[in-house]
């Protein structure tokens, strides 16, 4: 395993978030979180160290992210991803994220 010593470490503090056609791509101390949204009810989440130039490969989803109405919020604590029927949470100190429905109740 020659990046095991790197396995546990936190992927820190959100430095920012920021729209993209499709969802939305977080900056944190130690990598790239990605949202994107492939229905109201659908979410990919895709996390990589900043180290991982290349995009990882999905072999879990085949269709294509679609665009749709998305609202990034930028709040004290953390950022509110919403696409209308799913809410996320991003926490920004550290990084996590929380998700939600429609009435903020927590799915995960």
């Amino acid at each position: 395993m020659a990046n095991s010593r790197n396995l546990n470490l936190s992927m820190g503090d959100v430095h920012s978030a920021g729209q993209t056609n499709h969802g939305a791509i977080i900056q944190t101390d130690h990598g790239i979180a990605e949202l994107e949204n492939f229905k109201n009810n659908t979410v990919r989440v895709r996390i990589r160290r900043k180290e991982q130039a290349k995009e990882p490969h999905s072999y879990a989803v085949v269709a294509k992210p679609i665009p749709t109405s998305i609202q990034i919020v930028d709040l004290d604590d953390h950022f509110r991803f919403s696409n209308g029927l799913l809410y996320i949470k991003i926490v920004k100190s550290p990084f996590r994220l929380v998700c939600c429905d429609a009435e903020n109740k927590i799915l995960n």
